[in-house]
């Protein structure tokens, strides 16, 4: 196959600007303005959390890359109707975001993390509890989110990539088909170039390695844009449950709309939870300092064997004598 340079920039540009899809809110969801370092962001809310009354965990949701809130609202609404509140945001370069680019890297951790202290704003901190949901790319954003802030209690990762080197290729299609190799290297080199992250440090693999909290992989067994050693890798490094699911990605994304992902979000709920248990006794345990004894204690084990004193009151010259074997 033979590729002009321009065809390679644009396929570049089409990786980084990626058609917008619109965004739909949830039925029974409020719609939040978040005000950012670069414009504002539209946040959706399950009404439990609007109201500052959150459940044990709230999950933070993260689309992918051609994605946008639309292909996740039957999902939340299901979270909702399940008990558990949930909130999304628009990724960079995607849905109604204000940036023009999207992004791989730490610009869209940015939007998690702000997104975290909108919320921590609104129902206090020490009854907030986030795990994140990632998609796609929205689920290497999530271990990097995971990797830098450690408010994150739990991580689940849909379809996601191990490294950006590796899997930005795959992502160049002309026609619907994929390029070949090498002409998607010099595309993936170009976005480099052109993207304003430095793209070459996009690892969810060695991001999920330093990750030590709940963590639930899912992925399509025959997806062809990210390997499915992909997710084992990514499962391995996080001690992750690793659910493969029967199909490609397509597979894999309508599970998300069903009850069987929400019952597996359940199970997760609750182990997050048994999870931030354990952190805290820990923590208290840590702290606590047994009274250290002054002087040798080397004998204190004998102290039974020893001959009880009489009380000074009683204690006559004989007692004392005895007392010392004379």
């Amino acid at each position: 196959m033979v590729v002009s340079f321009a065809t390679v920039f644009t396929l570049a540009w089409q990786v980084l600007h990626p058609p917008r899809m619109a965004p739909v809110k949830p039925r029974g969801f409020r719609l939040e303005r978040m005000p950012t370092a670069r414009g504002f962001l539209s946040i959706y809310l399950s009404s439990n959390l609007a109201d500052g009354k959150p459940s044990p965990v709230v999950y933070l949701l993260a689309h992918g890359r051609t994605e946008s809130r639309a292909d996740h609202s039957t999902l939340m609404e299901m979270m909702a109707k399940r008990g558990m509140d949930c909130a999304s945001v628009p990724m960079p370069g995607q849905d109604e975001s204000p940036e023009s680019q999207v992004s791989f890297g730490a610009r869209g951790s940015d939007v998690l993390i702000r997104t975290l202290d909108y919320l921590e704003e609104k129902v206090g901190k020490d009854r907030l509890n986030v795990a994140l949901i990632g998609f796609d790319t929205g689920a290497s954003t999530a271990w990097a989110t995971a990797k830098r802030d450690a408010r994150i209690r739990g991580v689940v990762s849909v379809n996601a990539f191990a490294d950006l080197a590796d899997s930005l290729p795959r992502m160049s299609r002309i026609e619907g088909r994929t390029v070949p190799r090498p002409i998607g290297q010099v595309v993936a080199r170009l976005v480099g170039l052109i993207s304003s992250e430095s793209l070459d440090k996009v690892s969810p693999l060695q991001d999920a390695t330093d990750f030590n909290r709940p963590a639930m992989v899912v992925h399509g067994a025959l997806e062809s844009t990210y390997g499915i050693d992909d997710a084992e890798a990514i499962a391995t490094a996080s001690r992750a449950d690793l659910w493969m699911v029967k199909g490609g990605a397509e597979s894999a994304a309508k599970l998300v709309g069903r009850d069987t992902f929400v019952r597996h979000l359940e199970g997760f709920s609750k182990r997050v939870l048994d999870d931030i248990r354990d952190q805290t006794l820990y923590r208290k345990l840590s702290r606590y300092k047994p009274k250290r004894l002054s002087g040798d204690t080397s004998r204190i084990a004998m102290t039974e064997d020893l001959p009880r004193r009489a009380s000074k009151k009683k204690r006559t010259g004989y007692q004392r004598l005895g007392w010392l074997g004379l």
